[in-house]
Formats: structure tokens, sequence, C-alpha cells
């Protein structure tokens, strides 16, 4: 099988995203070299969201780990 990605929504990359729910994102083709045929299958968005862009991302603050110790008493 070969396959063909196909970008529906443009995306913006200075300004967050946003997308309404059952939003066509993402066309898939699949084809079968052999056969010839070929299947195609729409990705949508379950529901409504906001897909941050990089510029959110760089200016977002960074998440905090922490580690910690642990005593165990016998």
């Amino acid at each position: 099988m070969t396959q063909t990605k196909i970008a529906l929504w443009p995306l913006h990359r200075t300004a967050p995203n946003y997308l309404a729910a059952n939003t066509a994102v993402l066309k898939l083709r699949l084809t079968d070299p052999l056969s010839g045929t070929a299947k195609e299958v729409i990705y949508r968005t379950p529901e409504a969201l906001t897909m941050l862009g990089p510029l959110q991302w760089a200016t977002a603050p960074a998440k905090r780990t922490t580690t910690g110790t642990y005593a165990f008493a016998k």
C-alpha cells in the first residue's frame, strides 16, 4: 500500500488554530499498487479545540518537574 497525506486545514504559524467540532483536518489516501484500488480516510476533530502554535509554545511557562527522595523504614 502506498499512502498520500493531504492537509485539509491550513495551520496558522503565528496564531492559535481554532477548530470546530467535526472539522476535516487531514485526508489519507491508501492505494494498492497491485490492484489500483484506492481508499480515502478523512480525519476529523471529535470536538471543538484550540491547537496552539509555535509562538504560544515559545512564550508558555516551562512545566516544572520535581523529584523527591524517599526514606523507607525497616
